[in-house]
């Protein structure tokens, strides 16, 4: 998404979860006591103007002692990180050496713990124990540890100045949510006048969102943050049986939006948001997805 949206303006900041726990973000955020880079890695990438630092940002060393599995952008990010003494100082210095058309922005300066609990009443701490621990469960509620969590200045001065607020795509308990519960982010999304568009996934996620429908994201969304998105943007591109059975073999399947309340109806957008790849993968389109938002916003502008 932000890929695509930055061919459309500069003024694009992205906030980001850093509750991941796994991988190369867990082992950096294990041994530094800071915060997980890995997403906010991804969404440099996506925003630097130069193709080759994305490209640099996004690799991952699959030999060295110690290195082997870090990405070198989670590694950058690290040592601006110790180098000024946690991210909040070194942002500007992010910004510049990347070259990053717009901002991103970590949701919280802690590091914190995703908590979810599951529908047989176990609570399950750490995203990354969460898939392992899901089987015919659900999860029902999710939150972060510790509770208190600081929100950066300028993240709350972003959310009041923008015009449009978009949610995801992404995974919804791991990847939305946690940016939704750092309470300072939660009251200014609940208070600003800014338009909500959640933009659906195209497929369920096994075990995280097993089951659900668009309503079921819908009413998640609602529940946690305490308000509802205005607007929900939906794939409307034919999914070839080919990614169908693909999906159906790791116990995923195309997200069900025809059962839909009349409340969601009127809230829902369509457009043919599926990239066409040679490979048997269900992803937005970075062009398509923008030019949806756009449009979105332009026909607000209309109406106001």
């Amino acid at each position: 998404m932000l890929s695509g949206l930055k061919e459309y303006s500069g003024n694009v900041t992205a906030v980001v979860t850093v509750a991941d726990d796994g991988g190369s973000s867990g082992r950096l955020r294990e041994s530094l006591n800071m915060v997980a880079p890995g997403d906010l890695t991804d969404c440099y990438a996506a925003l630097s103007d130069s193709p080759a630092l994305a490209r640099l940002l996004l690799h991952r060393f699959d030999r060295g002692e110690g290195l082997e599995g870090h990405t070198f952008g989670n590694l950058l990010l690290a040592t601006l990180s110790e180098e000024q003494g946690g991210l909040a100082t070194a942002m500007q210095d992010i910004h510049d050496i990347l070259r990053v058309r717009g901002r991103v922005y970590p949701a919280t300066t802690v590091p914190a713990t995703l908590v979810a609990r599951l529908s047989d009443g176990r609570v399950v701490r750490g995203e990354s124990h969460l898939s392992s621990c899901l089987g015919s469960e659900q999860v029902r509620e999710v939150s972060l540890e510790p509770a208190d969590l600081p929100a950066l200045p300028e993240v709350i001065e972003s959310i009041y100045a923008a015009e449009l607020i978009v949610l995801g795509p992404g995974s919804l308990f791991t990847s939305v949510m946690p940016v939704l519960l750092v309470p300072a982010i939660a009251a200014a999304l609940r208070s600003t006048p800014a338009r909500l568009v959640y933009v659906a996934p195209l497929m369920t996620e096994p075990g995280e969102t097993t089951g659900m429908t668009l309503e079921d994201h819908f009413a998640a969304i609602t529940a946690h943050l305490g308000r509802a998105p205005d607007y929900i943007l939906a794939n409307s591109a034919v999914i070839a049986p080919y990614i169908k059975a693909h999906y159906a073999a790791q116990g995923a399947a195309v997200l069900d939006t025809r059962r839909s309340s009349r409340n969601l109806r009127g809230r829902i957008l369509f457009a043919p948001l599926l990239k066409h790849e040679p490979v048997a993968q269900a992803r937005h389109d970075p062009e398509a997805l923008a030019q949806a938002l756009h449009s979105l916003l332009e026909r607000m502008h209309q109406v106001a």
